[in-house]
């Protein structure tokens, strides 16, 4: 209301200078009684005032519009970053008063120091690479869940037949802690296959088409990848020797990431950010956005068959979270896996509560306001 009565206060100004400037200016001056009589021209008055009120009405527009703006990381490159793509193109964090800038960041441990040293305000990464600095006593918080499966598939070679074909080989994985390591890990023990005596070699390889790219070309003999990856590898020759999907383990894939003290500097500008991507989920699991979102991921995965598109879009709405509240119990088991498989022991240490805090999504879930995101509501 100040702004509406301070823009008609000024416009009313400008009107009666103007008035006053054009020749009438005596019966304002009895009226006001204090008046000191003007020495300049009266168009120079008019011309005074309107620019008064332009300057004014500017900054009013500026204000208005004035957004905060973010740096989000985006720490993969599958179709696990749906939302995201989605929550930007559909304007919906603009919707919440954030200009978006999203950047695509190689590697957890990169991710990590970015969001620290407050080069990224969010990420969007696996909770795995979150876990070692948490133990180094890391102001990293998980406050959303994007995907609470373990949706990894391993995909070897046409000449590993049996698991015992992978002894001696080369599987490719992203990093040497991230959840493609973690999920190698499981699946060769679920495989009955020891990492050590079986003399696997886990390569880092980056990102999932990075990795898909060294097995085509006979680098490695296997990769984890995820299964909209997987899809554009032609099966034969090329096998699933095993999908983590089938093994139905409570988990927290990835999540959004930022930290503690950015969530309590600006409290509203995160819950912008959750409740922008949650919308962008939302418009990717509702069946009738069906055709565009398969065209967000093609074009940001580069796909040129359509096919290849539908497989992408099939494993993401099976795959994303509905509700995006963190899971504790998947965050649980994530930490007593690291910590067993020694990938990191101090993750023992850890609770649930000392990694997420997923008040924001739980309120938001609480009032309903989830609910209301669902197709029909």
């Amino acid at each position: 209301m100040r702004r509406a009565s301070c823009r008609v206060n000024c416009v009313g100004l400008g009107w009666w200078v103007s008035w006053a400037a054009m020749g009438t200016r005596e019966p304002a001056i009895r009226r006001m009684k204090v008046w000191p009589p003007p020495s300049p021209g009266p168009w120079l008055l008019v011309l005074v005032a309107w620019l008064g009120w332009l300057v004014w009405s500017i900054g009013w527009i500026g204000v208005a519009r004035a957004e905060t703006r973010v740096t989000i990381g985006q720490g993969f490159v599958n179709a696990h970053s749906a939302p995201l793509w989605v929550a930007v193109e559909n304007g919906y964090f603009r919707k919440h008063g954030i200009e978006p800038d999203v950047r695509l960041i190689r590697g957890g441990a990169t991710t990590t120091a970015a969001l620290l040293n407050g080069e990224l305000k969010l990420a969007s990464m696996a909770l795995t690479q979150v876990i070692g600095p948490a133990t180094r006593g890391a102001d990293l918080i998980v406050v959303m869940s994007l995907v609470d499966k373990m949706s990894y598939r391993l995909i070897v070679g046409s000449h590993v037949r049996t698991p015992e074909d992978l002894k001696g080989k080369k599987v490719a994985v992203a990093t040497l802690s991230g959840s493609a390591y973690v999920a190698a890990r499981l699946a060769l023990r679920h495989l009955g296959l020891d990492l050590k005596g079986a003399r696997i070699g886990l390569i880092q390889m980056g990102t999932d088409p990075e990795r898909l790219a060294a097995l085509a070309a006979g680098s490695v003999d296997g990769a984890m990848v995820l299964p909209g990856t997987a899809s554009r590898l032609p099966m034969p020759p090329y096998r699933m020797l095993i999908d983590l999907r089938d093994a139905s383990i409570p988990w927290l894939h990835t999540c959004l990431v930022t930290t503690r003290s950015f969530v309590r500097s600006h409290p509203a500008v995160v819950e912008g950010a959750l409740r922008a991507v949650a919308e962008g989920t939302a418009f990717v699991l509702d069946p009738r956005n069906a055709e565009a979102v398969k065209r967000v991921i093609a074009r940001h995965l580069r796909l040129d068959e359509p096919a290849a598109a539908e497989e992408s879009y099939r494993d993401a709405v099976e795959e994303i979270a509905w509700k995006p509240v963190p899971d504790l119990a998947g965050v649980g088991t994530v930490l007593q896996t690291m910590a067993a498989l020694g990938i990191v022991e101090e993750a023992a240490r850890l609770k649930p509560g000392d990694i997420v805090d997923p008040s924001i999504m739980q309120r938001l879930d609480q009032e309903g306001w989830l609910d209301g995101l669902r197709p029909g509501k």
